[in-house]
């Protein structure tokens, strides 16, 4: 809900649709380089790789049906569990 009121607000400020650049969600905390600190689980979504899979289908899900995004880029696919 929170990413489809933000998106809302921006289209309604700028009169254009949302494309989100980069996303990704982590399928483990157990990884370093220059990502580590984005190792956080999402409440309902745990840092593995069904929820991964999980984060991933609601997310685009999200971005298919609402009318205010354009689309969405996957950030490092080859970090997909």
């Amino acid at each position: 809900s929170y990413l489809r009121s933000r998106a809302e607000t921006i289209v309604k400020a700028l009169h254009k649709p949302v494309l989100i650049c980069e996303t990704a969600y982590p399928a483990t905390a157990e990884f370093g380089g220059q990502f580590a600190d984005w190792k956080h689980a999402v409440e309902g979504y745990p840092l593995s790789g069904d929820g991964q899979a999980q984060w991933i289908a609601d997310f685009t899900d999200v971005i298919r049906r609402d009318p205010n995004f354009c689309g969405a880029y996957y950030f490092s696919p080859e970090w997909y569990d």
